[in-house]
This record gives structure tokens, sequence and C-alpha cells, in this order.
């Protein structure tokens, strides 16, 4: 059976359109999730660099305005594993003393992945050298699973409603046109 004219003419026309629709927004959405890791990814490295940077003690108030600059939770354990501060509520860290090393890769890429209060957290642990007669400690930097789903997730999906929008649109109007055409 063959097709007339006008589907041979207007099928990859339309097959065309839906391939551009469909490779601009994958692309837009690969990028979108690898920007949103690096972001988080770079938001935990500076929270690393500040504490080994830092001079000034790390109290739960100073953890809670970073945990609300970075979106991670932060706790810090002495040499022991006690913990010293928080910025939550953290009362069982056990969890945290052998999980990760403090030369483990920061971030979310290779880190390791820990349950604390029926969460799940990217984990990653900053050594911080000895301050003012006190001992070196571990700061813990922990980001929800959780927000970094929510966060990839809003890249994704407004676009991908946007093609199941778009897609429809697209091959009426290629259908439309080849229409006045004939």
């Amino acid at each position: 059976m063959r097709w007339s004219l006008r589907y041979q003419i207007m099928l990859p026309m339309a097959a065309v359109m839906l391939l551009a629709v469909i490779s601009v927004e994958g692309v837009g959405v690969v990028l979108g999730v690898r920007d949103t890791r690096a972001q988080i990814e770079t938001q935990i490295q500076e929270v690393a660099q500040i504490v080994e940077e830092a001079n000034f003690p790390l109290t739960a108030p100073v953890l809670q305005q970073m945990k609300a600059l970075s979106g991670a939770e932060l706790i810090l354990v002495d040499g022991a594993g006690r913990m010293i501060a928080a910025s939550g509520p953290f009362d069982d860290v056990s969890a945290l003393s052998s999980a990760v090393s403090p030369h483990s890769e920061l971030g979310i890429t290779g880190s390791k992945r820990v349950e604390l209060h029926n969460h799940s957290y990217f984990h990653s642990v900053v050594l911080i050298r000895a301050r003012a007669g006190g001992e070196p400690a571990r700061l813990h930097i922990l980001f929800s699973e959780e927000d970094y789903h929510r966060a990839w997730q809003r890249e994704v999906f407004p676009p991908l409603g946007f093609v199941a929008i778009a897609l429809p649109i697209v091959l009426l109007l290629s259908l439309a046109s080849h229409e006045e055409l004939n």
C-alpha cells in the first residue's frame, strides 16, 4: 500500500519537528540535572573550606546559620565520636563515626550514604584542626537525598511538561500547514 503524497511529505516533516523538540528538551534536562548536582557539590565544598579556614568556634548557632546558607546538616564530633555541636536535633550520631574518612571526596559524587532519624543523606567529612587549646574534630556534612531529588526534579519536570504540551501542538500545526498547502 502506497501512502499519498500528502503523508509522504507530512510524516517526515512531523518526525523531524518531533525529534528536534525532544532533542532540545533532552539536552536541557541533562544540563539542568548536571548543573544542579554541581551547584550542590560547590555548596558542600564551600562549607568545608569555610570551616577548615575559620578561626571562630563552631557552635550550634554557627552551624545552624551555615545550614541555612548551604542546605546541609552539619554535625561536629570530637576525636572519640561524641557530638560537640549540630545544626539540628541529632542525639545519636554513632552511625557517623566510621562511615566516612576525612579524605573522602566532598559532595554528592562518590560520597557515602548514611541514615539518621529515618532520613537518608549524602555524607562527607572534614577534619578540623585543633583550635585554641582544643583537640582536632570532624565536621560531618549531610546533604539530604530528598532535597537533592527535589532539586533535580525542579529542573526535569517543567521541561517535560513543556514537551507534553508542545508535541501535540507541533504535530497539529504541521498537519494544519500541510492541509493549507493542498
